[in-house]
């Protein structure tokens, strides 16, 4: 190469024209930064610069990974790497059953092609829920000839005035989608260096695109006039400054904003017709993009009754409040026997939430008085067949829990006993390997609860209930 045609690719790779706006990795990292998700796929990591914003149980997929920078791992509840093609992946796996729940955000950045990066699009949103983002990289090229099919064709590069950029024609994918899917809220940013798109409004549910996929393919993968065709997305395309990424009104807006009045209001005041948490949140944005920071909120506040009541509104609203796991007992209401000098919060039912919420406590989850059999339980809100239990012991004075019983309950008044340890045995205190017991006879109970035998103080660090709603059982079992 020489010195002239380095240079004009260091120039063009620096300073595309027309896309003044922040490098797309700085985007990526507000968006991580504000939305916090609990679960991120990306689809196309090479060197690992997109992966590393992460800070939550995440996969990654490429068919070929060359990562050259330091992920934070640290900082990543999981992290799954599949080293193969994105459609090989979603044919052997279900991002949902990895992550313990669906997917809060993804970035899709992987074959720059219109029919592969379309396809990641169906199998993404799939495994998402209506409060998911879904970003796409490279849609908003500013040459015709960077959009080849072929990277390497030396007739289109020649021709380009940027031979050194390559977007494919995934350019494709937009206005596939504002032909199709116009219920999708589809912003599109000028970021560096071949833009941003950021895709809202999510229908896991909906078979638009895949029931279309081939006549879909069929006129946009080589159009009549495909210059002619690209010029006109060119000049209809709406572009925003990414600088109104977190403008007022905007997704990183709107969660500041959220965050602003939870500092100022406690979370349950959502539920209080009128009030000026619940009034300035549902005036400035849409319900199902409230969800998702309150449920949070309410999890911080160990406020199991108030996700019940979210839970509850939200069906209203047809979307859902997710847990990202399986077990049963996960942010459910529950209380303890008594509390003490030791208790975190003087109330026994804020207080017992230590124990079943999604934040693992560092040393004990609730913590009752010294008293005769001391007890703590969990209301599943609804009968479920309990299958089994798991536990993690108070890391300090684990010796003080060695002898007890599980008992389960469907009306809170007659318990039957399903386990018992009545000589001492230890029971682990690490979260990685849980003391466990699965019941031989599952059978449906709405409460379960942990009766330490003797005069102690109880306090455990989680508790978790593996099952399955009856309700989905009984359909389950029906024709």
């Amino acid at each position: 190469m020489e010195n002239g045609e380095l240079q004009t690719e260091v120039k063009n790779t620096y300073r595309p024209p027309g896309l003044t706006g922040e490098h797309y990795l700085s985007c990526l990292r507000k968006l991580h930064s504000v939305l916090q998700p609990r679960t991120y796929l990306e689809i196309g990591t090479r060197h690992g610069e997109s992966l590393k914003q992460a800070r939550c149980a995440a996969i990654a997929v490429d068919p070929r990974f060359e990562l050259n920078c330091r992920v934070p791992i640290e900082s990543m509840p999981a992290l799954c790497l599949f080293q193969t093609p994105s459609d090989r992946f979603f044919e052997l796996y279900d991002p949902r059953s990895i992550l313990k729940g669906p997917i809060d955000l993804a970035f899709l950045d992987g074959m720059h092609l219109m029919e592969y990066l379309l396809r990641d699009f169906i199998h993404t949103e799939r495994a998402c829920q209506k409060q998911s983002v879904i970003v796409l990289h490279d849609c908003v090229p500013f040459d015709y000839h960077m959009t080849r099919r072929v990277e390497n064709d030396p007739k289109r590069r020649n021709l380009s005035a940027y031979p050194s950029w390559w977007t494919g024609d995934v350019w494709k994918v937009l206005p596939v989608l504002r032909r199709y899917r116009p219920d999708l809220n589809v912003e599109v940013f000028n970021a560096q260096p071949t833009g941003l798109v950021v895709v809202r409004g999510l229908d896991p549910n909906s078979r638009v695109l895949a029931d279309h996929y081939d006549e879909i393919v069929g006129e946009f993968l080589s159009p009549v006039d495909e210059p002619a065709t690209f010029a006109e997305f060119r000049s209809s395309l709406r572009i925003s400054d990414t600088a109104t990424l977190s403008a007022p009104g905007s997704l990183l807006g709107g969660r500041r904003l959220i965050a602003t009045l939870l500092a100022k209001h406690p979370p349950r005041d959502f539920f209080r017709k009128g009030s000026e948490l619940r009034e300035g949140l549902l005036s400035q944005m849409p319900f199902e993009e409230v969800v998702e920071p309150m449920r949070r909120a309410l999890v911080k506040e160990r406020d199991h009754m108030g996700i019940v009541l979210l839970r509850e509104e939200a069906m209203g609203h047809a979307c859902s409040v997710t847990i990202a796991t399986d077990d049963v007992a996960c942010c459910k209401p529950a209380v303890s026997s008594s509390v003490s000098p030791w208790s975190r919060y003087q109330d026994p039912e804020r207080d017992a939430c230590g124990a079943n919420s999604e934040q693992l406590s560092d040393d004990y989850g609730f913590h009752t008085r010294s008293e005769p059999d001391p007890w703590w339980m969990v209301d599943l809100l609804e009968e479920h067949i309990v299958e089994g239990v798991a536990i993690v012991n108070r890391r300090n004075m684990s010796e003080r829990f060695r002898t007890f019983r599980i008992e389960t309950s469907s009306d809170r008044k007659t318990w039957t006993s399903r386990f018992a340890q009545a000589q001492p045995r230890n029971v682990s205190s690490n979260p990685a390997w849980p003391w466990r017991v699965r019941f031989p006879d599952p059978s449906p109970a709405r409460y379960v609860r942990i009766v330490l035998l003797g005069v102690e103080n109880l306090h455990l660090r989680r508790v978790q209930v593996f099952g399955a709603p009856l309700s989905r059982r009984v359909g389950a079992d029906r024709p």
